[in-house]
């Protein structure tokens, strides 16, 4: 496994299971209650490594997957979860390759999921009314 770098981002865990996405920079510091690490120290470890902090809790980083991303993306609106998202993609029979049209783009959590299940060769189109969320 590769080292984390800079400008990618990483799930920062516990063993009691809070969690934290952190998007790595250099100079940055990530501080929480347990104690701070610099993102520069965070960049010289894999996945899955351990860091104790000062408290003595250990902290574990990890690449995260697409479900660490919507369960910490801003919720301006109501956001789909992986079981509604799964309908979704089951029964709007999606695929790679395909050109999705999605109505209302909200938080974003369905265009993430839309987005990898069709691949790099696949489109979605995304139509927002309201322009407080038409925005990247």
């Amino acid at each position: 496994m590769s080292l984390f770098r800079e400008g990618e981002w990483v799930l920062i865990t516990t063993q009691k299971g809070k969690d934290w996405l952190v998007l790595l920079k250099s100079g940055s510091v990530f501080s929480c209650h347990l104690g701070s690490i610099r993102h520069d120290e965070i960049m010289t470890k894999k996945e899955g490594d351990v860091w104790e902090t000062p408290s003595g809790t250990k902290l574990l980083f990890f690449r995260p997957a697409l479900t660490d991303f919507l369960f910490h993306i801003k919720r301006r609106t109501q956001i789909m979860y992986p079981k509604d998202i799964g309908a979704i993609l089951c029964y709007g029979d999606i695929r790679p390759g395909m050109t999705v049209l999605e109505s209302g783009v909200g938080s974003g959590a369905l265009t993430m999921f839309l987005l990898a299940f069709i691949g790099n060769n696949g489109k979605v189109v995304s139509v927002e009314k309201r322009p407080e969320f038409d925005q990247v």
